[in-house]
C-alpha cells in the first residue's frame, strides 16, 4: 500500500513539473498548440443519424488523411452549445478535434489541414455556415455555389478565413 501511495505522489509531481514548464516558456494558456504538420488528425464527427450528406463528408475526410468518428445524435442543439456554434454559422454537422479544435459543416479537408499547420493565436476553429452546394459531401452534378469559410475565435469573435468562389479552390 505504502509503495502505490509513493508511486502516486511521484506520478502527481512529474505531471504538476510538466504542466509548469509547458507554460513557463511564455505561451498563452488559451492558445491550443496544432498537431505536427505530419500527425494524422482524429475528428470525431456529431450529426443526425439520417444525414446522409454528413456521411458523404465524413468519407471524405477519410480519404484525406482524417481519423473520422461519426456519431450519431437525434438532437445537436446540445453540440452546437458545448462547443459554442452560434446561429449564424451553423451547419448539419460539427466535428471536434482531438487537440481541442471545432469544424463546423462541410469544410473542404485542404482548409482544415491549413488551419492546423498554422493555427492563428486564439482561434477556436473554422465554420461553414449553411449546406453550399458543391462543397465535400453536397456535390450535385457540376453545381456550385460559391461561400466564406469563417475562423472562430475563443472569444466568440468571427473573421473571413477563405472566401471560395469556385469548386477547384477546394482541391
Amino acid at each position: 500500500m505504502l509503495i502505490n501511495k509513493n508511486k502516486f505522489i511521484f506520478f502527481i509531481a512529474v505531471s504538476v513539473i510538466l504542466l509548469i514548464s509547458s507554460y513557463s516558456q511564455g505561451s498563452d494558456i488559451s492558445t491550443v498548440e496544432s498537431s505536427p504538420k505530419s500527425a494524422i488528425t482524429s475528428l470525431n464527427v456529431y450529426k443526425r443519424a439520417n444525414c446522409s450528406c454528413c456521411n458523404k463528408w465524413a468519407s471524405y475526410m477519410r480519404e484525406n488523411g482524417f481519423q473520422i468518428k461519426v456519431h450519431s445524435l437525434d438532437n445537436l442543439s446540445t453540440i452546437k452549445a458545448r462547443y459554442n456554434i452560434s446561429q449564424d454559422l451553423r451547419s448539419c454537422h460539427t466535428s471536434a478535434s482531438t487537440n481541442g479544435f471545432v469544424f463546423e459543416g462541410h469544410i473542404p479537408a485542404k482548409f482544415i489541414k491549413q488551419f492546423l499547420n498554422n493555427v492563428p493565436e486564439n482561434a477556436s476553429g473554422l465554420a461553414l455556415p449553411a449546406m453550399p452546394l458543391g462543397t465535400p459531401g453536397m456535390e450535385y452534378g457540376s453545381r456550385f455555389n460559391p461561400y466564406i469559410i469563417y475562423l472562430t475565435h475563443i472569444k466568440g469573435i468571427k473573421s473571413i478565413y477563405a472566401d471560395v468562389i469556385s469548386k477547384e479552390e477546394q482541391l
